[in-house]
């Protein structure tokens, strides 16, 4: 198959999303056109393609049992996405965020407030990224409107902290995940025959933390762009266009606010100590914890039970509380039709077409030594993009580092980790990348569930946040660049010199476009 042809149906999404922002038409399209390249363009193999890829990613197939049963993700997902838009639209329609904003009108009390209070909100919820996006997004908005804050800049402070901080976070998911793939494909403490690396996988982990350029920078870019209220490109236009007096919101009772989220951490936390094993560590018991599940019990249990409080307390009728409910379910299908397609357009994408082999194919061998974090970093920001998932970029490149920096340096496994001192910036690089691409596509988890809960276009939403995004991927490319040519020697320094280069470089960026849109709205 021609190198290129995979690359065209999530080319074709991404320009008929900002052409027409018919995301699932875009989608539906791209979709089609992968499958018939699949198939080498027979439409009826095509459509038994997209029907089979339908039913796998239903996981059906595996309810064979309880343990099969809860360890299944699509549709848990789909059902916490449904439940958590159904009890925060019950939150709005009670009043509840609404007590919540005259609450905090005494400590809040301007839009940098405001904003920082997102910051601060997303970095309490680092255990998932889906889990952060809608919370975050949702229960921001009316406090940001307050302040005349757009809704789209809400979506991008509650999508750009989502991803990075499950990414750098220990005890979240993904680390869980990253560390579960390092085991899986050869590196081991004790060598074996299938060892590549002899390094602890959970070590290699903490390494290679400082490598996630992409991660760290956003998050300290983020920071600086709400303390010095910078906006830039559309951002500027849509705040100027938010410019007028907010009224206050009704009274409410800020307990219809308490009951569901204090909750909903409660049955988390909750369920995973239920479905753990005896786990020896934090980590163990996240890696084997089925995760989609808990979210999707603790928002069914959350639900279940506010419903009945907000019953009793008689802030709904019967009536009204079936109203809400079924409005809610209404609004949220096109953000859920979204995410199907998105996962029926990654798998054919990642299982049929080979996407990241293919372009890993490309890298091995074909570029020298130094610039191997470099491509790592802009090969998996394009393919995360195309996919709309760190977690399936990851999945897909984890395993090809180790063979390809190996291979590149003429070695032969098992080797130790001072043999290959690009190993840790090609694994942050893989990471970076896997986050950049998940961060600016039009079809990943993150900017639809950001979107839906900030109540804006979710390609509206990833066009505003693409001049945030540019000047990270410019610091990232920069420190990436520099981590190839000093690896990790240098006493020490050749961890931090790409992270500072990385952050620094940002920064200067951000502050320069910031001085020309002053100059541009000067004029």
């Amino acid at each position: 198959m021609n190198t290129l042809l995979p690359l065209l149906p999530p080319l074709l999404v991404f320009i008929l999303g900002a052409l027409t922002h018919r995301i699932i038409f875009s989608l539906l399209i791209g979709l089609i056109s992968a499958a018939l390249i699949a198939t080498n363009g027979s439409i009826t193999e095509a459509t038994i393609l997209i029907c089979q890829t339908l039913w796998n990613n239903c996981e059906t197939s595996q309810w064979t049992s309880w343990s099969a049963f809860i360890n299944t993700n699509k549709l848990f997902v789909v059902g916490f996405i449904l439940f958590s838009s159904i009890l925060f639209y019950l939150m709005q329609r009670s009043h509840g965020i609404d007590a919540l904003v005259r609450l905090t009108q005494r400590r809040i009390k301007n839009a940098r407030s405001a904003e920082t209070t997102s910051l601060l909100l997303s970095h309490s919820l680092f255990i998932d990224g889906c889990l952060s996006s809608i919370t975050v997004s949702s229960i921001i908005r009316p406090i940001a409107e307050r302040f005349r804050i757009p809704r789209l800049k809400t979506a991008l402070l509650a999508d750009s902290m989502s991803g990075p901080l499950v990414v750098i976070c220990p005890i979240s998911c993904f680390a869980a995940l990253l560390i579960g793939l390092l085991h899986q494909n050869g590196i081991h403490a004790t060598p074996d025959k299938g060892t590549l690396l002899q390094a602890n996988p959970n070590l290699i982990y903490w390494l290679a933390l400082p490598f996630s350029l992409y991660s760290l920078t956003i998050i300290a870019t983020l920071w600086m762009v709400v303390r010095t209220q910078i906006s830039l490109s559309e951002m500027k236009f849509h705040e100027d266009e938010h410019r007028k007096t907010p009224s206050g919101p009704p009274l409410g009772n800020i307990w219809n606010f308490l009951v569901p989220t204090v909750l909903l951490p409660f049955f988390i936390v909750s369920y995973i100590m239920i479905l753990d094993n005896e786990s020896s560590s934090v980590w163990q018991m996240l890696t084997e914890t089925p995760i989609s599940f808990v979210l999707f019990a603790a928002s069914l249990s959350t639900l279940v039970i506010s419903t009945l409080y907000y019953l009793l307390m008689e802030s709904f009728t019967f009536k009204q509380l079936l109203k809400h409910t079924a409005s809610s379910a209404r609004n949220s299908f096109p953000s859920l039709a979204i995410i199907a397609l998105a996962w029926l357009f990654a798998d054919i994408l990642r299982n049929q077409l080979n996407i990241g082999q293919e372009i890993s194919g490309m890298i091995s061998g074909s570029i020298p030594l130094f610039l191997l974090p470099l491509v790592f970093f802009w090969v998996c920001g394009l393919v995360s993009s195309s996919l709309g998932t760190s977690w399936g970029t990851v999945a897909i490149f984890i395993p090809l580092v180790a063979p390809i920096v190996i291979h590149t340096q003429g070695l032969e496994p098992p080797v130790n980790l001072e043999q290959v001192p690009l190993f840790l910036p090609s694994i942050g690089a893989v990471v970076s990348g896997a986050a950049l691409g998940d961060h600016v596509s039009i079809v990943s988890d993150s900017t639809i569930l950001s979107a839906n809960g900030a109540l804006c276009h979710p390609v509206d939403h990833a066009k505003t946040q693409l001049p945030y995004a540019f000047p990270v991927f410019l610091g990232s490319s920069l420190g990436f660049l520099v981590a190839g040519i000093v690896g990790t020697g240098l006493f020490g320094l050749g961890v931090l010199i790409p992270l500072i280069i990385s952050i620094t470089s940002s920064l200067v960026v951000v502050m320069m476009m910031s001085a020309r849109m002053k100059r541009k709205y000067s004029l």
